[in-house]
């Protein structure tokens, strides 16, 4: 099988890839910085890194292709960390971007999401 990780530097995503890996699977590990996926991921066998951002993703809907699932556990949370409005930013990445991933998905033939 071969699987779309989204938030794949972050805790749950960098688990779940090694989870994915370790059962023989190949993972397309979606990352804003792939030197950062690099250090986090330790060069894990299986693992092509793909760089972008839940910002745009039309700019990494490419990497959809061939895949069988998607497992989205990229999301905004830094409300917590600053003050000010982070309604917009939540709305954008955790809402929006959700929604036009999972249509990207479907679009390119992914079964599972």
């Amino acid at each position: 099988m071969r699987a779309f990780v989204t938030g794949s530097t972050g805790l749950l995503g960098n688990n779940v890839v090694r989870a994915l890996v370790a059962g023989g699977h190949t993972v397309r590990a979606l990352a804003r910085s792939p030197s950062k996926a690099r250090q986090v991921l330790g060069g894990l066998a299986g693992v092509e890194v793909v760089e972008g951002d839940m910002l745009d993703v039309k700019g990494f809907a490419a990497a959809l292709e061939g895949c069988d699932v998607v497992i989205h556990t990229a999301a905004y949370f830094r409300e917590y960390y600053a003050p000010g409005d982070h309604w917009p930013k939540l709305y954008a990445i955790n809402v929006k971007a959700t929604v036009e991933l999972a249509e990207e998905a479907h679009r390119r033939g992914v079964k599972r999401f």
